[in-house]
């Protein structure tokens, strides 16, 4: 089931890959005097999907939703992150 998700990407360089993976995303630049670069993002999807494409492009560390997650703070949420972790594993495998 498609979720609206709010995230805050701490990389500026994630912005292309990210509406190139998901087009119908609203970025919109967060930047502050500490923050240079940050922006949010708000798009329809599988928590899951959102978290495959972060770990398979890099860009998982510079996501707030999921640092948080992966922190334990929503427990149901660790496991989406595991199963977004054994997709990108498998797909790994399949490559090489």
């Amino acid at each position: 089931m498609a979720l609206k998700i709010t995230d805050l990407i701490y990389d500026r360089g994630a912005w292309r890959g990210i509406k190139d993976a998901f087009p119908a995303a609203k970025l919109t630049d967060a930047s502050d005097y500490i923050h240079e670069g940050r922006f949010s993002v708000d798009l329809e999807a599988e928590l899951e999907d959102w978290y495959y494409w972060l770990i398979k492009t890099g860009w998982a560390d510079c996501s707030l939703w999921f640092q948080l997650d992966l922190r334990g703070l929503k427990k149901e949420r660790v496991e989406i992150v595991k199963r977004a972790l054994a997709r990108v594993k498998a797909e790994e495998n399949k490559e090489g």
